[in-house]
């Protein structure tokens, strides 16, 4: 297998709004569109796109090591017998590889994989909808509920408690009784500091709590969500009940496939989330989502705030997680 590089193109795309962290204020995403072919199968595409907070490597830095990459690039192993539990650059902790080039080259890895191999043409999908506790949070639930969803991520620990717990009481109000919750905290709020909002929410009705802080103190016994690298902390030991978030600019496709090898995780257990991720990095998700058998809704928010794509026209997904999308 011989893969060589047939297009880099690199895109600046504004946000509807701007993007803080820490101190920095983001205005655009910079993404890296790879056009690649892999001998005997065509060209594929890979979206590379770090992001500050969850990158530590910049846009430039990753350009110029998917330049380099594709220079030294020499035969592969057949794409046919690949193992997709194995890290595509070789060890988790190879040096040289930035998290989120590791992660772009295992989509083009496994996209080749997929062309290799039939698969369904059409794959159905649920979302959650992104919800702040904002004193104007109606609007955003009305428009949220009437395009169909109905699992919705609630991000806590950003305003006061008083203006979020009005907040969530009338989200709830407004929501029909089949509805489902997430809490992010974002480590903003441990889960005893949530119980006053955990009360508001009936217990079925609450799938689990991303990123809460100290989340091995856990007096509430809900269900947790860990990143990747809590997942293994020694100090945490995920239950049965709890959630992995998939972020592939961190966390790329082969480690998942190894903890499920492995008997560390289960795919029910699995939620993906997207990072200001174009259509190029979603359709890969989805069909991560399909090959494994993801049952969770993914988290593709923040697509919104993107007011524009990196490759072709944009994705409904609204529409397209009723009707299918072809994959």
């Amino acid at each position: 297998m011989k893969i060589s590089l047939v297009q880099l193109k690199t895109s600046k795309i504004p946000l509807t709004q701007p993007y803080k962290h820490l101190d920095d204020l983001h205005r655009d995403r910079v993404v890296h569109l790879v056009t690649a072919n892999v001998s005997g199968l065509g060209d594929f595409k890979a979206e590379i796109s770090p992001f500050p907070g969850i990158n530590s490597e910049s846009s430039e830095m990753a350009r110029t090591q998917i330049n380099r990459i594709f220079a030294s690039f020499h035969e592969w192993e057949p794409i046919e017998t690949w193992d997709l539990s194995r890290p595509f650059f070789g060890a988790f902790s190879y040096p040289e590889v930035y998290d989120s080039v590791r992660g772009g080259f295992e989509q083009l890895l496994f996209e080749a994989y997929l062309a290799a191999r039939s698969q369904p043409k059409t794959y159905k999908f649920s979302m959650a909808g992104l919800l702040t506790l904002s004193e104007n949070y109606s609007d955003t639930i009305e428009s949220q509920l009437a395009s169909g969803l109905r699992c919705f991520k609630i991000k806590v620990g950003r305003f006061d408690s008083d203006t979020e717990l009005r907040a969530l009481e009338g989200i709830v109000r407004q929501c029909p009784d089949d509805s489902i919750f997430r809490f992010d905290a974002n480590l903003q709020l441990s889960l005893r500091q949530l119980t006053p909002y955990l009360e508001l929410i009936p217990r079925h009705r609450l799938s689990y709590v991303e990123e809460p802080k100290n989340p091995q103190v856990n007096p509430t016994g809900v269900s947790i969500a860990f990143d990747e690298s809590q997942w293994i902390a020694p100090n945490l030991l995920p239950k049965k009940q709890d959630f992995l978030i998939v972020k592939i600019q961190r966390m790329p496709y082969s480690r998942v496939f190894s903890w499920l090898k492995r008997g560390q995780l289960r795919s029910d257990q699995i939620v993906l989330s997207s990072c200001f991720d174009t259509s190029v990095g979603l359709l890969s998700y989805l069909k991560f989502a399909r090959y494994i058998g993801i049952s969770q809704a993914h988290g593709f928010g923040p697509y919104r705030s993107l007011m524009g794509d990196a490759d072709s026209q944009r994705l409904d997904l609204e529409t397209l997680s009723k009707t299918g999308v072809s994959l």
